[in-house]
């Protein structure tokens, strides 16, 4: 049994909506890492497909879907057994891996009408070319097709295949390995069905830490780990659809799956510290060493229309993702290419470049001609040219609190590594959306006026700052109490001393889940100069 609880969390500022969002946490600790998940039986049939009368199981008649050339599934319960002389493919039993829960929308902005994707109406085909977004149809998938949208322009239709679909069997237990089997199949008989209108880009914004050690482990017992499944399909999807795949690469220095695959494009944060002082492109603190994609992952606003409102994007490599989709998605659509006409593959690099007024993309060293997309320069240049009026709030209360240099005693795990290790969704806890940082006199100020607090569930143990290699410590306790309720608009340090210039900051959070031990996580503070 897997418990769901829903919370509600009142911002700060009354003229502010309530976000409602919903946290797998809390009451798992009643159900215990075992029972995070049900096990669930599947089969693979290629040139023979059996009737459903060929099975029987403990609870229920399996689901089935197709998959293009490689075949269909039937998936039940634990307890599905297949009689027939029709042969399968391959087969598999496991409870399947979780993955970060949006179950609702936590990330829709308030403002309503103008935002790219709000209740999903970005999604829907105008005999366009188009792009697959396989996320949550939720305020985590419309947000990441909105950015998408907005960097491609109007030229690139998006189409939703939700992890949250629904199903007696899939997503019973939260968005899984069996949901991202699903979608990935839906896109390949797509196309198996109309293999005129390939998707030029699927978008994967999410992931979870990869098991190395499964697959010989059900190798063993003569059956398939559904991320070895997985892998079957994107290769299919890439290799022979020729199909450019494209996933978030993490957010805590370890690559995910599915980014993690031979078949995806990884795509990781920059820095944007170092792009703006030196002009040159590495990864963010957060990213993974293995992604070679690297487009701006934090700092980035949506833009309403020609009026000086906007809306802030979360940071993670969720949106980098989301923005190499849509540069490389809309390039493709205004040029009239087709995936085959570009030399991309899983392991190029990709990274913006600005010339004169614009941005283009710079694939594998080479500057696409033609990539200097309208949408992708908007999204794109208020922070890599450190624009600092986008933030919407005017008067803030500053809460001014001393910090001392540490030497910091962390966690082991990260929230990845907790939701790895127990099989839990991926926890949420992304409170500075997005910080913005300035050195004054006095030490530093850090805006956080769109900012929430901490699901509810986690408790904040340490509240720490990072500026290059070094650490400082915030002890005053109501400064972290406030902090984890998401009550400060703006935040002072002193006793920070100075920042060099395209040095990278950010905070950093040591937080407990109940029953599942501490970890930490952390957030990129944009510094303006």
């Amino acid at each position: 049994m897997f418990f769901m609880i829903s919370v509600v969390r009142v911002p700060r500022q009354s003229s502010r909506l309530a976000i409602v969002f919903a946290v797998l946490l809390g009451l798992l600790a009643l159900a215990g890492p075992a029972m995070a998940t049900d096990v669930v039986r599947w089969y693979r049939f290629d040139g023979c497909d059996p009737s459903t009368s060929a099975f029987s199981s403990q609870q229920q008649t399996p689901e089935t879907f197709a998959c293009g050339s490689l075949g269909v599934y039937y998936v039940g319960d634990q307890g599905l057994s297949y009689t027939s002389a029709c042969l399968h493919q391959v087969h598999g039993e496991e409870a399947p891996a979780l993955y970060l829960a949006q179950h609702n929308p936590r990330f829709m902005p308030s403002a309503g009408e103008w935002f790219p994707c709000r209740q999903g109406n970005c999604f829907g085909r105008r005999s366009q070319p188009w792009a697959a977004v396989i996320d949550w149809n939720q305020g985590h998938g419309w947000s990441v097709a909105g950015t998408l949208s907005a960097v491609a322009g109007s030229g690139l239709d998006l189409m939703l295949y939700p992890l949250d679909a629904g199903g007696s069997t899939f997503d019973t237990k939260g968005a899984s390995d069996l949901d991202v089997l699903v979608q990935l199949c839906a896109v390949a008989e797509y196309v198996h069905q109309n293999p005129s209108d390939p998707p030029l880009v699927v978008n994967m914004s999410f992931g979870r830490l990869y098991d190395s050690g499964i697959s010989s482990l059900f190798q063993s017992r003569g059956q398939v780990a559904l991320q070895d499944e997985i892998h079957t399909v994107l290769g299919h999807l890439q290799s022979q659809l020729g199909i450019h795949l494209v996933a978030a690469a993490g957010n805590h220095g370890r690559l995910l799956f599915p980014a993690s695959d031979s078949y995806v494009m990884a795509v990781g944060g920059m820095d944007i510290e170092e792009y703006v002082d030196a002009g040159t492109v590495s990864k963010a603190l957060q990213a993974p060493t293995a992604a070679q994609a690297l487009l701006p992952a934090y700092g980035l606003y949506l833009k309403e229309g020609t009026a000086s409102t906007y809306w802030p994007v979360p940071p993670g490599s969720s949106y980098a993702s989301a923005f190499a989709s849509g540069w490389l998605g809309g390039f493709m659509a205004d040029q009239s290419l087709r995936p085959s006409n570009i030399s991309l593959t899983p392991s190029s690099t990709l990274e913006p470049v600005k010339v004169s007024t614009d941005y283009l993309l710079v694939l594998d060293s080479q500057t696409l001609s033609g990539s200097d997309l309208p949408g992708a320069a908007e999204v794109a240049a208020p922070v890599l040219e450190h624009v600092s009026s986008v933030c919407n709030a005017s008067t803030l209360t500053t809460v001014t609190t001393s910090v001392s240099s540490v030497t910091p005693s962390l966690p082991t795990s990260s929230s990845a590594d907790l939701a790895g290790s127990n099989n839990l969704p991926l926890p949420n806890t992304r409170p500075c959306v997005p910080c913005h940082g300035y050195q004054d006199t006095p030490g530093l100020r850090i805006k956080l006026p769109e900012s929430e607090g901490f699901p509810s569930g986690q408790t904040l143990a340490a509240l720490l700052l990072r500026v290059g290699s070094s650490y400082y410590e915030i002890t005053d306790t109501s400064v972290i109490s406030d902090f984890e309720d998401g009550l400060i608009d703006e935040l002072l340090l002193t006793g920070v001393g100075s920042i060099s210039t395209g040095t990278s900051v950010e905070l950093v959070y040591e937080l407990s889940l109940t029953s599942y031990g501490s970890f930490w996580d952390s957030t990129p503070v944009h510094m303006h100069n």
